[in-house]
């Protein structure tokens, strides 16, 4: 072999070791990445009374629950920043729930125009304020409408064993329906 084959074999060797490197490092760094959910920008989510959620502080395990492709409830299980007021627990959880499921196959609770407004609890009966669109309410069928309330009401009861009522107002006043078809407790 001549010094000219030697040059082009070594030369041929350190370009296929730096591929081996750069493609063994690329591997390694796809294992060390932390999945990307979607959901709420954290530093982004606040209401009057609530505290600023920050990265790296959630720690409160709950479990919400969505309309899943049996048409019944399915569970899905999150985190919320601890708190010792429960209310801002409460609060947490409705904006997760309303925030809409990250789970494949799991349903959005509610049209994406509805937001919480506000939630108050007295002595284990809680209120809770949503904003709807203007037209006075989310289109929704009678069945999505009964997953919508039954949601809610399991989510905040099992998260929250005070909870002994719940009652609702869309756009700070009291109506009989949340879409119209089902009354509201």
């Amino acid at each position: 072999m001549n010094r000219t084959q030697r040059k082009v074999r070594s030369f041929l060797f350190v370009i296929l070791a730096a591929v081996l490197i750069l493609f063994a490092g690329n591997l390694l760094l796809r294992r060390t990445e932390t999945p990307q959910h979607q959901g709420p920008d954290w530093a982004q989510v606040t209401l009057p009374g609530f505290s600023r959620i920050l990265a790296g502080t959630l720690n409160q395990p709950v479990r919400l629950w969505f309309p899943g492709p049996n048409r019944e409830l399915a569970p899905e299980d999150r985190t919320i920043h601890a708190s010792d007021d429960s209310v801002d627990g409460m609060r947490q959880v409705l904006i997760l729930l309303l925030a809409g499921p990250w789970t494949k196959g799991l349903f959005p609770l509610l049209p994406g125009e509805v937001a919480l407004r506000e939630l108050y609890d007295h002595q284990g009966i809680v209120l809770v304020d949503l904003a709807v669109p203007p037209a006075g309410g989310p289109a929704m069928g009678c069945f999505e409408e009964a997953l919508a309330l039954q949601s809610i009401q399991r989510t905040l009861k099992e998260n929250f064993p005070e909870v002994q009522h719940i009652r609702f107002l869309l756009d700070g006043q009291e109506r009989k329906t949340l879409a119209g078809h089902i009354a509201l407790p």
